[in-house]
């Protein structure tokens, strides 16, 4: 009778330890705050799961741009819907955190134990954890509108601009279109942009350091070659942005380079394989640069051609000497090829490729 009693008491402890098992798991799940988890700790969770949906749509959508076909073969679609059914599911989670937030908030009023100081304290932490977690629903619906509209229509839209344009103008301009189509949609749900690298302080030295400025190259006006696609072009403020741009390599700040870029460019120095690289390893690049080279040197600046691709596309290939002081000293030659577009009404360099001769 006492190994039967035993018994009993062992199922029943082992059946409360599966059930508090069962409870965490579930609670775990749908992503409130269970034993061991704060509401501080499940609205953090919200927002890093937020971010990940935000990367993962935006690569979605780079990934089309590189790849236009996708856009036809359903693949991309596929995917915005994958990414949309998490979001549902985001958005069930946020509410529920909010109600419990708010559930929280009236029920300090009647703990027993907590002084008017620490109600007054945890009430104010619950304040603060619900506004982000308002922002963080306010992005979910805003990324749901964006891809419900994408499914609906605007992914077979960017893919008939595509085919059109593959169809008259060839490859390179119709995967340019699409690009641009996709650099609209995915810039709201972009991170923000990081603020420049503080100035490097340089030690003067007892001889002057050379003079660093770029002499203004031939306007870029009166070599634009005239062709089919040249008519009507705007080339309003692209000399002053052209003349920023060279001027850029002279400063010591490497946001100034940077932000004479797009947001995404096909650039010769990426570390990706495919050749693309966003600003902010444009922004890291040129600090190491002016890390290693603080004294710069540009002169015998020239524009070789320029080519109006597009309306609001022009290529142009320039080349220059130059000598650089820091580190080491290092002298030669450069050939630049760039393409830059007018992207709403500022022009930023979409295509970045070079070659260098070193004489010294």
């Amino acid at each position: 009778m006492l190994r039967l009693h035993n018994s009993l008491n062992m199922n029943k402890q082992n059946l409360s330890i599966s059930l508090h098992i069962a409870l965490v798991l579930f609670f775990t799940a749908i992503g409130l705050p269970c034993h061991g988890q704060s509401t501080a700790e499940a609205a953090a969770k919200i927002k890093l799961e937020i971010d990940s949906i935000k990367t993962e749509f935006v690569g979605t959508l780079q990934s089309a741009a590189s790849n236009p076909e996708n856009l036809q073969s359903g693949q991309t679609k596929s995917i915005c819907e994958q990414i949309l059914a998490k979001l549902d599911s985001l958005q069930s989670r946020i509410n529920e955190t909010a109600d419990l937030l708010a559930k929280r908030e009236s029920d300090l009023a009647g703990k027993s134990g907590l002084g008017e100081a620490e109600k007054l304290e945890l009430k104010q932490a619950l304040q603060s954890q619900r506004k982000p977690l308002e922002q963080n629903k306010l992005a979910a619906a805003q990324l749901q509108t964006e891809l419900k509209s994408l499914i609906d229509s605007k992914i077979d839209s960017i893919y008939e601009v595509y085919k059109n344009y593959l169809d008259i103008s060839g490859a390179d301009l119709a995967r340019l279109k699409v690009e641009a189509r996709i650099n609209e949609i995915t810039l709201p749900f972009l991170p923000p942009k990081p603020k420049p690298s503080p100035t490097p302080k340089i030690t003067p030295k007892p001889s002057p350091s050379p003079k660093r400025e770029i002499p203004p190259p031939k306007p870029v006006q009166e070599t634009i070659q005239s062709d089919s696609h040249s008519e009507n072009i705007d080339l309003s403020g692209l000399q002053n942005f052209f003349q920023s741009y060279l001027d850029s390599f002279a400063s010591n700040n490497p946001g100034d380079v940077a932000e004479h870029y797009a947001d995404r460019v096909q650039y010769c120095y990426a570390k990706s394989p495919n050749g693309w690289a966003y600003k902010n390893e444009i922004l890291e690049g040129a600090g190491k640069f002016i890390s290693n080279f603080p004294q710069r040197k540009y002169f015998n600046i020239s524009i070789h051609e320029t080519e109006a691709i597009d309306q609001d596309v022009i290529k142009i290939n320039y080349s220059f000497d130059y000598e650089y002081h820091g580190r080491k000293f290092a002298a030669g030659h450069a050939n630049v090829w760039i393409k830059v577009q007018l992207i709403g009404d500022t022009w930023r360099v979409i295509s970045f490729n070079e070659t260098v001769q070193r004489r010294k």
